[in-house]
């Protein structure tokens, strides 16, 4: 449990920058931009603390350490595995999906649960979140093509209908699921489709 937003978005942001250096004016910057250098660093010190605390409280192998004679800090992740890097290395491993490995592609288009930090709006996160959707979203259109040209036509709708579930502005799974309803001879799925990306 943090104690205020502010320390969980500083814990936040050197995670995803985790076992780098991150300058103490950084932070400030992205945490206390309207104060005062002394107001701002002293916030910083304190959310710095509550965070070590919150670590320690959780029993996590995690560590922040001091850099640069306190000029900035490191979050040592150590031999933890995080879901998203695994996630990428494993999908991007992946040689192109034929029919001894449509499998795996399963396994890792499941492994993705949605937007990288979706319940939080840091800015900061955008880029990234953008760049794991991309890497999701063409993996899953070729499962929905290959489920196609397979035959497999309950496949490709669920593959579709998962698209458009986490990512419900994303025009081509919307298109792509009402080819494939039109394909089996679903009308009414059809236009409820259109219905909804309408």
């Amino acid at each position: 449990r943090w104690r205020t937003a502010k320390g969980q978005e500083l814990f936040a942001y050197l995670f995803h920058y985790r076992n780098r250096f991150i300058s103490k004016d950084t932070l400030i910057d992205l945490l206390w931009p309207d104060f005062n250098l002394k107001k701002a660093s002293n916030h910083l010190y304190t959310t710095i603390y509550q965070v070590r605390q919150c670590l320690k409280q959780g029993k996590t192998d995690l560590q922040i350490s001091n850099l640069s004679g306190g000029e900035g800090y490191k979050l040592e992740t150590g031999n933890m595995l995080v879901d998203s890097a695994e996630w990428e290395k494993g999908i991007l491993s992946l040689e192109p999906i034929n029919a001894g490995n449509y499998g795996q592609y399963q396994y890792w288009f499941g492994f993705y649960s949605g937007d990288y930090l979706a319940d939080y709006d840091y800015l900061w996160a955008e880029s990234e979140r953008q760049r794991l959707r991309s890497i999701w979203l063409h993996h899953a259109m070729e499962m929905a093509e290959f489920y196609i040209g397979c035959g497999k036509m309950p496949k490709a709708v669920t593959v579709y209908q998962r698209i458009v579930q986490l990512q419900p502005y994303f025009e081509q799974g919307h298109l792509g699921l009402m080819k494939v309803y039109d394909r089996i001879g679903e009308r009414s799925a059809v236009e409820e489709q259109y219905n909804i990306l309408t």
